[in-house]
């Protein structure tokens, strides 16, 4: 399979605006017949928790028709600054290839950002603070 390149647009949607941003990466910590795991992290930003609550269970559901296995990590659900907006960000580990994923399908621009990995210098929930809170 031929990997596609994906453009870093995570500078070109305005953090007070409803959106998805997300990254994938390999997981550090869980595998899958000896292989591992797609780690993916999923911020979504919107008016309501409900919302939010919403868009990440149509991801959860689009991963679980091609792979049951999925492990879901809650990391921050917060108000943007000087917002009416909130964000919440998840990880999920699971077999599945970003292929399968859909994100346009629930009508907010989508952002890939290659910025949202694991690091060890500034942690990744420190990351995602400072870009929706300072």
């Amino acid at each position: 399979m031929e990997k596609k390149k994906l453009m870093d647009f995570s500078k070109q949607i305005p953090r007070k605006s409803r959106h998805i941003r997300w990254y994938q990466e390999i997981s550090p910590d869980n595998f899958y017949m000896d292989h591992p795991m797609a780690r993916y992290h999923f911020i979504v930003v919107d008016d309501s928790d409900y919302d939010r609550n919403k868009i990440l269970n149509g991801i959860y559901a689009q991963i679980s028709e091609i792979h049951s296995g999925l492990i879901k990590m809650e990391r921050l659900n917060r108000k943007v600054k000087e917002s009416r907006l909130g964000y919440k960000f998840v990880s999920v580990d699971t077999p599945v290839s970003p292929d399968v994923l859909n994100l346009k399908k629930f009508g907010l621009p989508v952002v890939w950002d290659s910025k949202l990995t694991e690091r060890k210098v500034l942690n990744l929930e420190d990351y995602v603070q400072r870009l929706y809170e300072d």
